[in-house]
């Protein structure tokens, strides 16, 4: 205890706070209060859904990769980095449909892209790039995207892209 309590003091000296660690049931914590928590304030961002630019690109600049990703692929961090890389899906989701809703396609487009490289496999993303470029009369693109979900689905899946992602493809190909 004593060790701890010595280990505690110079930690809280090295971080210029005496509140920016706390101890709590034999457990030690960052005060959030005292100390900025990049995890914290992603966690703040993905709780709604945003739709301007600069906080977008603020949850992605907070989203650097899986959850300490410098560190050895060790069984422990597996369910938090696939907590947060889940809590970002949701939140490209949310802040592509409002988007949507918006009429700021160019906007969903950059974003869903950018999902896409977060999970190259999240169907979603690529049915709501679809109607995005859709919306405003890029249909080859729209055709490019569903060849590019068939493709990835096909290679990693061994499957074909579900019937909504179908319809909208099936749509463009159709004479008006």
């Amino acid at each position: 205890e004593e060790a701890l309590a010595i280990a505690l003091h110079r930690l809280r000296s090295l971080l210029g706070a005496s509140d920016a660690v706390t101890l709590r049931n034999n457990r030690l914590s960052l005060n959030p209060e005292s100390v900025w928590l990049d995890l914290s304030a992603f966690e703040r961002l993905t709780d709604r859904a945003v739709a301007t630019t600069p906080e977008v690109k603020r949850v992605f600049d907070l989203y650097r990769g899986g959850f300490l990703a410098q560190e050895p692929d060790e069984p422990w961090l597996w369910p938090r980095r696939e907590w947060l890389r889940s809590r970002l899906l949701r939140h490209i989701m949310r802040t592509g449909k409002l988007l949507l809703e918006q009429q700021c396609y160019q906007e969903a487009i950059e974003l869903y892209e950018r999902g896409l490289d977060v999970d190259e496999l999240a169907e979603e993303f690529y049915s709501a790039l679809m109607s995005a470029h859709i919306a405003i009369k890029q249909h080859n693109e729209a055709i490019s995207v569903y060849r590019r979900c068939e493709k990835t689905l096909g290679a990693v899946w061994g499957v074909r892209p579900s019937a909504e992602t179908d319809t909208l493809y099936y749509s463009l190909r159709s004479p008006k």
